[in-house]
């Protein structure tokens, strides 16, 4: 009778056999290779260096820790946000700024020249915009303290208003006197109040005079006195009587006025 031999199993059958039996199979060299090789490599180690990092399967080009499919701004750090609006500083228009640009000029809030209006409206390229010139006409005026402006024109005392910006107003005669600051008008003009004066003749020749809502006397047609260092202007406004105060002879304020013919000025502009 021929002798009987146990069966004979390849590896690979032994495994699986032992897998499928549950048994506890031995570990072999090379199996964890072959379990790996089968499998591939730990989702959250795609390169297989055992360190774990979530964006190693996808890519963090800017290195700031968050993956490209989540990253809102591909050039630089998302989590560097200086002015907490939710926009990295580096995609940021205006990373200082929260809102970047309120009025949408293209300028920045904190460099924002005139809040509200387009700063890139400049019809006189004096580097104020229109919207925030002291004078209708957008530019700067004869710049005093304080914000006051000359803006020069010819204009009768009811129309004076109209030579201010959008911003401004006429100033009153007690703010000229406040703000002149020790400067000498270069033109004529109108300012809120409807100045009468008082004058005092000097012995031989001359005169002192001040000027006030008070006054005793009135220019023509009810007139307001005006700021004036001179007889006339560059635009041909006129001025009879000159340097008077403000409610009282003296100093000297820059007042005149009382243009017999036609009595025209600029306008005092000041902030509102």
């Amino acid at each position: 009778m021929p002798s009987l031999s146990p069966p004979r199993f390849s590896a690979g059958l032994s495994l699986l056999l032992c897998c499928l039996l549950a048994l506890a199979c031995p570990p072999r060299p090379g199996d964890d290779q072959l379990v790996e090789a089968a499998d591939g490599p730990s989702a959250s180690d795609a390169q297989g260096d055992g360190a774990v990092d979530p964006c190693e399967a996808i890519g963090d080009a800017d290195g700031d820790g968050v993956c490209d499919d989540d990253d809102r701004c591909p050039m630089g750090d998302d989590r560097s946000d200086s002015d907490g609006d939710g926009v990295a500083d580096a995609c940021d228009p205006c990373p200082a700024d929260s809102p970047d640009d309120s009025d949408g000029d293209g300028v920045c809030d904190r460099q924002d020249a005139c809040p509200g209006a387009n700063d890139q409206q400049d019809a006189d390229s004096d580097g104020i915009p229109d919207a925030c010139a002291p004078c209708a006409d957008g530019s700067a005026g004869e710049a005093f303290s304080g914000g006051m402006a000359g803006c020069p024109g010819r204009v009768e005392a009811r129309d004076r208003a109209s030579l201010c910006g959008p911003r401004f107003s006429v100033c009153s005669a007690a703010t000229w006197v406040a703000r002149r600051d020790g400067a000498v008008p270069e033109a004529h003009y109108w300012t809120d109040d409807l100045l009468r004066y008082d004058y005092e003749s000097l012995s031989g020749e001359g005169y002192l005079c001040s000027v006030s809502t008070e006054g005793a006397f009135a220019c023509p047609e009810d007139n307001p006195m005006k700021v004036c260092a001179s007889e006339s202007d560059a635009l041909g406004n006129r001025c009879y009587g000159l340097n008077c105060g403000f409610r009282s002879f003296e100093p000297n304020e820059y007042f005149g006025g009382c243009d017999v013919d036609t009595d025209t000025a600029g306008s005092l502009c000041c902030p509102l």
